[in-house]
């Protein structure tokens, strides 16, 4: 490149360009990387840099720039070399040139600007901060793709977030989360220390994005969701308006039911005024969460539940259709339709069904769920003495459908599938904004309520592509021990979640890079043995997660409503899912659990559930993986988030691209089902499941709702127990999963 151009460095300080200098950043970070063509990558850069005055950072981000411009299915590193490039400018802002601060200057400096904790003094030495500064290994940052590192810059890393100065590099946020989750652990502190720090790091566990964001800062907030049921009284309505907000605030996701509130014109004292329904108030609700933002994380997100025995339910099931005028719509929240095996017989018999007043009859919602449940209905559909109104079956399920199809945001749950395989007691009648998580919930009538139950959601997931079969067991253990650390260690917005996470301890582990791991494994979905290979993965994060949650409650005690759950009895997952897919999945099993049972009878277990698979959106593009469970949509896709666009390669891609499935490409709704089923076989709580259609697949282009109708009844049939988004080919009807400006993935339970 010959130009005769000047550059402004940081200083201010005016030189002439350097191609020597330009070549010799770029040498080292394609060291070590096969295939990179340097007089391709200087084309481009020549091409992107025009401008004589133009700044030293400007022209770094236009190496960076020409790096993912060259990014193909042929050459995927080129991402890496792009990695390595912001990691360099990221390096030269925090550390002042090329050697790593020492820790202790870190924390020092972060704690002075009040970024980080100043606790953090209180619970480690100079001594040992020392020690832990001795097993940081910088050189892992230098395995982020370009989108992993990008994604740390713009949204998790500390920072100012109004000027965007950063005031830590990747390693040094990895030690601190490492540090602060295991901070109170009494034997061989250190040693924890180091090895979720190394877990972390290498991207063998994922944190959830509240976790890796504040995890060392003074805002102890680090749950993904709450889980809220709304009661019928104004107190309730009131004191639950306040806690969304609150909750929103505090970073969490929502999921409320409302199914408990009277629908419209129903009698309010005796008749002396008539109740103006569900739409004024979750319009309410709607203004509320959506007027907070989540420290500049992202925004807050709501899902609404509600049973389909409610007398508005139609009104809701269609509140997000664009057809809809307005002052009549609730577009911003996402809704789910609660089914049971009842619905399900009379949509296929083609009988009616009764729609209630709640109100009326609050047996069926305290039961709900139950094995009762279903001669309690019956019994109030010939009740004269209670208000109703009867349609076809069919006709409820046909708006559920269109409005699925249309939006792709209506989802569904069914209580009888979720009660029968839960290990609560207590009836499940709803979830969390993204489906995977499961809590018996009670309604709070005031602020702090002491009786009321706010359900939390602890999350974290192992990478399936990474973690070896001979360190399973160490990583599930770190995660287990780590997120009961975190219960006792963050703050709660209310009293009543307080109650609920100290009292059952509650944890969901899922799993991200799935399809990478797949692909890697050399099995497609759509592979008769998928759902068995899926199964044998669920089994050994299921077994190693419980046998740490028994291992904790042998040296801290079981949690406390540990009599109100079936691990009492020495019930199991595998003990209660639902039979009828053995014949498609190998129901032989790979582990010990008859030996497992034996020491959950003997001594108990930490936490009332282990095992939840949430979208896991967000945070795997950290750690350039495949997210969640989900097919991918292309080999190399733009994922798009606040911050602005991210090039995504599937992992291993030169290598097993033969192997890897597309979502879209999927011919039918069964053969995702499966693999969900396999996984669902093992899982304490459920699944973020969701729906693939391709409109091509279809006569006119057009999908028939039947398909949605059969997808929804099949996937019940089969012990499913949550359905999440419906995605189409085209994009109507749902919005892009990989667009982080919408429902789960600026919610939490992305992780």
């Amino acid at each position: 490149m010959e130009k005769n151009i000047f550059v402004i460095k940081r200083s201010g300080e005016r030189q002439p360009f350097s191609p020597v200098k330009i070549k010799k950043v770029l040498k080292w970070a394609a060291e070590g990387i096969e295939g990179i063509d340097f007089d391709e990558v200087s084309s481009h850069f020549e091409f992107n840099y025009t401008t004589d005055g133009i700044s030293t950072e400007d022209l770094h981000n236009s190496l960076i720039e020409s790096c993912i411009d060259l990014i193909s299915e042929e050459f995927p590193d080129y991402q890496l070399v792009a990695g390595r490039l912001l990691n360099y400018s990221l390096r030269k802002k925090v550390w002042g040139g090329i050697n790593p601060p020492r820790l202790i200057d870190i924390i020092r400096q972060n704690v002075k600007l009040g970024y980080y904790d100043s606790k953090i003094f209180e619970k480690y030495s100079v001594r040992d901060i020392n020690k832990i500064n001795e097993f940081i290994d910088h050189s892992r940052d230098l395995n982020f793709v370009h989108s992993g590192i990008k994604q740390l810059v713009d949204k998790y890393l500390v920072q100012d977030r109004q000027t965007k100065e950063i005031f830590e590099t990747p390693q040094f946020a990895y030690v601190l989360v490492a540090m602060t989750l295991f901070s109170e652990e009494k034997d061989d502190r250190i040693a924890w220390v180091k090895k979720a720090y190394d877990y972390f790091s290498t991207f063998k566990i994922n944190l959830a994005t509240p976790v890796i964001a504040g995890a060392r800062t003074s805002l102890r907030s680090f749950a993904s969701c709450a889980l809220f049921s709304i009661g019928d009284s104004l107190k309730s309505i009131g004191t639950h308006d306040y806690l969304l907000k609150k909750a929103s605030a505090s970073r969490y996701g929502l999921g409320f039911n409302i199914s408990r509130m009277r629908p419209i014109n129903a009698k309010i004292r005796h008749g002396d005024v008539l109740h103006t329904g569900l739409v004024p108030y979750l319009k309410n609700f709607e203004s509320g969460v959506k007027s907070c933002h989540q420290n500049g994380l992202r925004g807050a997100s709501a899902t609404v539940f509600i049973n389909w025995w409610h007398m508005q339910v139609k009104d809701v099931l269609s509140l997000k259709n664009n057809a809809l005028p307005d002052e009549k719509a609730v577009r911003h929240l996402d809704y789910c339709l609660c089914f049971s095996r009842l619905l399900r017989e009379r949509i296929k018999a083609r009988e009616n069904i009764t729609l209630f007043n709640p109100n009326e009859v609050p047996e069926l919602i305290e039961n709900f769920g139950s094995p009762d449940w279903n001669e309690m209905y019956k019994k109030r559909e010939s009740d004269p003495t209670v208000s109703k109104k009867v349609i076809p079956a069919m006709d409820l399920m046909l708006s559920y459908a269109r409005e699925r199809l249309a939006t792709g945001r209506i989802y569904s749950l069914d209580v009888d599938n979720v009660n029968e395989q839960s290990p609560f007691k207590d009836f499940i009648s709803q979830s969390n904004l993204c489906l995977e998580v499961l809590h018996p919930v009670i309604p709070s009538e005031k602020w702090d309520d002491p009786n009321g139950l706010i359900g939390v959601c602890i999350l974290s997931a192992i990478n399936a592509l990474n973690v070896s079969d001979e360190e399973f067991e160490s990583v599930c253990e770190v995660t287990v021990r780590m997120l009961d650390n975190l219960i006792d260690y963050q703050s709660y917005f209310d009293l009543a979640a307080e109650n609920f996470a100290k009292k059952y301890r509650s944890l969901g582990i899922g799993t991200f890079n799935f399809a990478a791991y797949m692909a890697d494994q050399k099995i497609r979905y759509e592979d008769s043995n998928a759902a068995t290979v899926a199964a044998r993965l669920a089994e050994k994060i299921s077994y190693y997660s419980i046998k740490a949650s028994i291992k904790l409650a042998k040296e801290r005690g079981s949690f406390e409503y540990f009599d109100k759950t079936k691990w009492k009895e020495g019930s199991l997952p595998i003990d209660r899912y639902n039979k009828s897919i053995d014949f498609f999945v190998d129901s032989n099993l790979q582990l010990d659990w008859e030996s497992l049972r034996q020491d959950l009878l003997k001594y108990g277990i930490r936490n009332s559930t282990l095992t939840a698979y949430m979208p896991v959106e967000s945070s795997s593009v950290i750690t350039g993986s495949t997210s969640g469970l989900e097919p991918i949509r292309d080999y190399i896709i733009s994922k798009n988030s606040k911050a602005g666009g991210l090039t995504f390669v599937a992992p291993k891609l030169k290598e097993n691209k033969d192997y890897y499935t597309l979502a879209f490409d999927l011919r039918d709704t069964y053969t995702l089902a499966k693999i969900y089923a396999g996984i669902n076989k093992f899982t304490c709580m459920s699944i973020s499941a969701n729906t693939y259609l391709n409109v091509a697949h279809y006569d006119d282009k057009e999908i028939p709702l039947s398909t949605i109708i059969l997808d929804t009844l099949n996937f019940f049939e089969m012990g499913g127990k949550t359905q999440y988004y419906c995605n189409t080919e085209d994009g109507a009807g749902s919005d892009e999963n990989y667009s982080e400006g919408s429902g789960c993935s600026s919610g939490a339970c992305t992780l």
